[in-house]
């Protein structure tokens, strides 16, 4: 179902002989639906098959792999990125931060930051929480059970990433790509 969302991008090449190149921020919006949707639907496939616990086992064990796989096979470079990361490894930096508030700011889920670096395109968008992300990010007194408290903290001993309510910026996809 993924792979579908590529369809009117590879018409649109397609029609035009392959002389249109799409905007940066089209590209990374695909890109990210693409992490987002089968990050998704490998979450949700473990939570049927070992609930909870095994969504985030999964995520510790697979979550940067998969978004290091999507990336290479696109051609770009993806990352999730949060003020409050779960993983260190999704910090983000100063820059970003600012990026991170003015989007909060700004409150439209469809927002971004295009940043053109010398070498870069680099496209910011919102990660917004929503319902099914609660037994994970939500309230640890009333939304997460006490076994995946558990499991969060012995696999991430400096976790940040609770305490959201549905709707709410948890972070931003950063979507990397060339110039040329």
């Amino acid at each position: 179902m993924i792979r579908n969302i590529w369809i009117p991008f590879l018409f649109v090449l397609v029609s035009t002989n392959c002389k249109v190149k799409p905007e940066p921020v089209e590209t990374a919006s695909l890109a990210a639906q693409t992490l987002k949707g089968e990050l998704s639907a490998k979450l949700k496939e473990k939570i049927v098959e070992r609930g909870p616990i095994g969504a985030i086992g999964f995520c510790n064990q697979n979550a940067l792999a998969l978004t290091a796989e999507i990336s290479n096979r696109l051609g770009l470079h993806i990352r999730r990125i949060s003020n409050k990361p779960r993983n260190p490894a999704n910090q983000m930096s100063p820059g970003e931060e600012e990026i991170f508030e003015s989007i909060r700011e700004e409150g439209k889920q469809d927002s971004h930051r295009l940043v053109t670096t010398r070498e870069n395109q680099i496209v910011y968008l919102p990660i917004v929480l929503s319902e099914n992300c609660l037994v994970c990010h939500g309230d640890k007194e009333t939304q997460i059970p006490k076994d995946v408290q558990n499991k969060l903290a012995k696999l991430y001993p400096t976790d940040q990433a609770t305490g959201y309510k549905v709707g709410e910026l948890r972070g931003l996809f950063q979507v990397t790509l060339p110039k040329n």
